[in-house]
């Protein structure tokens, strides 16, 4: 068994230094690199965090002017109409409680059987109703005029 000379274990030791040197050098660019995504995520996150909360005081404020109009709206949270969200206004027009703070009006005889919607005289086929037309369309209805009867024989004329 004969031992490495010096001159060997120099070249070794240097080949070895040599490899560590490159792996250090590897693993400092892997971690720089991982730092700067790790920025790029925080700066991402407080960007999706400022967003969100103007978008939650634009929500408001819209939530609040949707509220308070002085004309009755509703907004169909489905394409057959059945489930509402709709502001004071409207609510008062049609003399129905508004629904519970986030939660959609459901249509139903128990909610609206108390009137009909009118056209010419005749009671509107689902069809026929605005909001249905404006789906079915996907744009604005205009021009269109009813007539809600109520039970007790008023009338509004929309």
């Amino acid at each position: 068994l004969s031992l490495p000379s010096h001159e060997d274990l120099r070249r070794v030791n240097a080949e070895l230094e040599e490899r560590v040197r490159l792996r250090t050098a590897d693993l400092t660019a892997a971690n720089e690199q991982l730092r700067a995504e790790a920025d790029q995520r925080r700066q991402a996150d407080a960007d999706i965090r400022r967003l969100n909360a103007s978008l939650e005081e634009r929500v408001g404020e819209l939530s609040t002017l949707f509220d308070l109009m002085p004309i009755g709206i509703a907004i169909a949270d489905d394409p057959a109409c059945r489930q509402l969200h709709y502001n004071r206004a409207l609510a008062a027009m049609l003399r129905t409680p508004l629904p519970t703070a986030g939660q959609p009006f459901v249509a139903t005889r128990a909610t609206t059987g108390h009137f009909k919607i009118l056209k010419d005289g005749e009671e509107c086929p689902p069809d026929k109703l605005v909001m249905m037309q404006a789906v079915a369309a996907n744009a604005p209805v205009l021009n269109s005029e009813k007539t809600v009867a109520f039970d007790d024989g008023r009338k509004l004329e929309l």
